[in-house]
């Protein structure tokens, strides 16, 4: 130990006495720094600078009139992009943007057709046309930037579609809303067509004894005629204004009864979605409940957060469809299911908050009980149970009971229909008939005679019109059917273009790029900073001047310990500076420097023995180390993207648990996850010194054979 630490103090002496030396070192210890700053620094925010990515926009639309309604879906769709700075939008025309395109003026080019207003609207046709845009892009000039301004047309795309839908909803609804609207108004004139409708029904025996009266000579016409004339005016002009409210109404009450016969399979396809992540989730438990590695159980907890989220959101909007269709009609099946929903969704947020307990207590390096991940099964089993039923049932209960609901409220609109154009064609018949009942004096006879034999059927008509209005007697139902109708069109259309909304939330977030890839230039320079040093410093040990013999291990540790010296401070710059040069995000910044000095102490140990035991080829097996490193840790991408090979050794490479454990220090650490990955770096350590104390000296004959033999083709050192 005492020879260790004398070949370390001569070494330090060495280097204090030649200021040549110093120099060089002070060079060693900052260029890796240099490496990785410069590194993040170009990386720092590439995504927020988007802007400088210019894309051509060319807008060829004609525009179209649709429904008196002026179509220029170009202009508005030129007009959003100009207030939109996430790409830089260049608008143009045609031979520009292509010219622009060829020759790397642009990155892409977006070219809104000449027909994209008159198309969108063909969706009502037989054959619709769907509308384009164009996108051309030049993935010459840069391998990344396809794939932003591609996200940029892929969004431009989706927003349109957006619009659109947004566009034909208000639409339709603003019509419901305006028939609404109207319907109430005309509520006390409906009133007096039905109580005058019914007044005449209930005094058809009257009307008939007057006129038997007339007819056998009992009274005049006159005397007839007051008696029935009053009422004619009024029911015309009541039945007139109706019936103008009736036509406007029709085709938009049409459309409506299309939207409503989705309802059954809306429904059924929601209930198996809730169905199957109740399964998923129970999958999701039965993966982790046995495992002990923390990483893997907190992603899966992450996982079942999200599932119950997703099933929430889609109870949710299932339960406010079935309540806004049940308010026609109460109905007990969908009264149940309602309730039944209700339930699971009040019990899936308490389980949500139990689940964030769980991944904080994972991240805080707690481990999770068995009972209480077999805890979350409890309402994932309910749930499969109770819509297992129901969808088994679906054809016999739930989708009778709707079809009950949608029938009656389509029967209150047919009859709505049927009963003013019915009273429309009746009404020149009752006139017609009192004209032959006025003129009953002078016609005589056969005149009253004509007027007799009609009778029934005027008994008849006003029977059936009758009938059909008793339904109209019920306000609460037309109070229902008048709210359905008033809803408000702007929260129906924004909320049919968007019903679902997507609930982030960033766990570990981190706010920039450069922060998120300090781990991996970090790592990557002090790798780089041990190969530099292993290229400029020797590792051979000289002899004393007392010629004192020193053992193999005596050598090889007091080496390294100045190869360690200059590594520790090579990582200690590197780490400062990431924090308080650049302003790298760092949650832990103590558990960052701890991970820069264990990640120092292993890679410097890794390369001194790869040098010291196989020479110059150890220096190429450094680098080839660092290549496949760089490739395989998952450092830029994700492990999984990458090609077989590279996720194959990802598991044996010393980079992926630097990388791994900075990362924890960076976004904030996970016990688990942080002892796990300095483990695996102590393994690598052992190994090394393993190789450099143990097989140094079996293989020095076979190592000195080969670099002689090399030098001998004067291409060495």
């Amino acid at each position: 130990m005492k020879n260790i630490f004398q070949i370390y103090r001569r070494d330090l002496k060495m280097l204090f006495i030649n200021y040549v030396a110093i120099i060089i070192i002070l060079g060693l210890c900052i260029l890796p720094s240099l490496y990785a700053w410069f590194n993040i620094k170009a990386c720092w925010d590439p995504y927020g600078n988007t802007k400088g990515i210019k894309v051509a926009v060319v807008n060829k639309d004609s525009g179209y009139k649709f429904d008196n309604i002026d179509l220029k879906l170009g202009e508005e769709i030129v007009s959003e992009l100009k207030n939109n700075h996430d790409i830089g939008w260049v608008f143009t025309d045609q031979k520009d943007a292509d010219y622009g395109v060829n020759h790397g003026k642009y990155y892409a080019s977006i070219i809104i057709t000449e027909t994209f207003s008159k198309d969108i609207t063909s969706f009502l046709e037989k054959n619709p046309k769907k509308p384009q845009l164009i996108y051309n892009v030049n993935e010459k000039i840069n391998a990344v930037a396809p794939k932003i301004t591609e996200k940029g047309a892929s969004s431009l795309q989706e927003t349109v579609s957006k619009n659109f839908i947004e566009m034909v909803n208000g639409i339709i609804f603003e019509n419901f809303n305006k028939i609404g609207v109207e319907i109430e108004g005309q509520r006390p004139t409906l009133k007096k067509l039905i109580n005058v409708i019914s007044n005449l029904n209930n005094n058809m025996d009257e009307i008939e004894t007057v006129v038997n009266e007339l007819y056998e000579g009992s009274i005049t016409a006159k005397e007839f005629i007051d008696k029935i004339e009053s009422n004619v005016p009024i029911l015309k002009e009541t039945l007139n204004s109706a019936i103008e409210v009736g036509n406007q109404s029709e085709k938009f009450i049409q459309r409506g009864k299309e939207d409503i016969d989705t309802i059954a399979p809306f429904v059924k396809e929601s209930l198996i979605f809730v169905r199957d992540k109740a399964k998923e989730i129970n999958i999701v438990i039965e993966g982790i409940v046995d495992s002990t590695n923390g990483v893997e159980v907190t992603d899966g907890l992450k996982r079942i957060r999200t599932l119950f989220y997703n099933m929430d959101a889609k109870i949710t909007n299932l339960v406010d469809t079935i309540d806004r269709i049940n308010n026609v009609a109460n109905n007990e099946v969908l009264e149940q299911l309602s309730a039944q929903l209700k339930n699971f969704s009040q019990r899936i947020n308490e389980k949500i908050q139990v689940v964030d307990q769980l991944i904080k207590a994972a991240s805080e390096g707690q481990t999770i009980g068995k009972d209480a991940l077999e805890g979350l099964k409890d309402i994932n089993n309910d749930i499969i149970n109770f819509l297992d039923g129901k969808i088994n049932s679906f054809d016999s209960e739930i989708k009778p009971a709707l079809d009950n609901v949608i029938n009656k409220l389509n029967t209150i609109i047919d009859n709505s229909l049927n009963l003013l154009n019915e009273a429309k064609g009746d009404i020149p018949k009752v006139e017609q008939i009192l004209e032959v009942g006025e003129k009953g004096s002078e016609l005589g006879i056969e005149g009253i005679e004509e007027l007799k034999k009609n009778l029934p059927y005027i008994r008849e008509t006003l029977s059936k019109i009758n009938d059909k209005t008793t339904i109209f007697q019920d306000e609460k139902l037309v109070d229902r059917i008048l709210e359905l109708l008033k809803i408000d069109p702007n929260v129906a259309k924004t909320f049919i273009s968007t019903p679902v909304e997507l609930v982030e939330n960033d766990l570990y977030k981190i706010p920039n790029y450069g922060s998120a890839m300090s781990p991996f230039y970090t790592v990557l320079a002090i790798w780089v900073g041990t190969l530099i040093l292993s290229s400029i410093l020797t590792v051979d040990v000289y002899e004393f001047d007392d010629k004192r013999i020193l053992k193999n291990y005596e050598k090889f540790f007091g080496k390294y310990l100045f190869f360690l010296t200059i590594a520790l401070i090579q990582g200690l710059i590197v780490a400062i500076g990431d924090k308080y040069l650049l302003g790298c995000y760092i949650v832990n910044m103590k558990l960052f420097i701890i991970s820069t000095i264990i990640s120092s102490v292993v890679f410097s140990m890794i390369v001194y023995t790869l040098v010291s035991v196989f020479g110059n080829v150890g220096k190429a097996i450094g680098v080839i180390l660092l290549v496949l490193q760089v490739a395989g840790s998952g450092g830029t991408f994700p492990i999984e993207v990458t090609p077989p090979f590279f996720q194959a050794i990802n598991p044996f490479l010393p980079f992926t648990y630097a990388i791994g454990v900075m990362r924890e220090a960076v976004a904030g650490p996970i016990r688990d996850n942080v002892i796990y990955d300095i483990k695996m770096l102590v393994i690598y350590f052992i190994g090394a010194v393993f190789i450099g104390v143990i097989l140094k000296k079996p293989l020095d004959n076979i190592t000195e054979k080969f670099n002689k033999k090399f030098k001998e083709s004067g291409l060495s050192e």
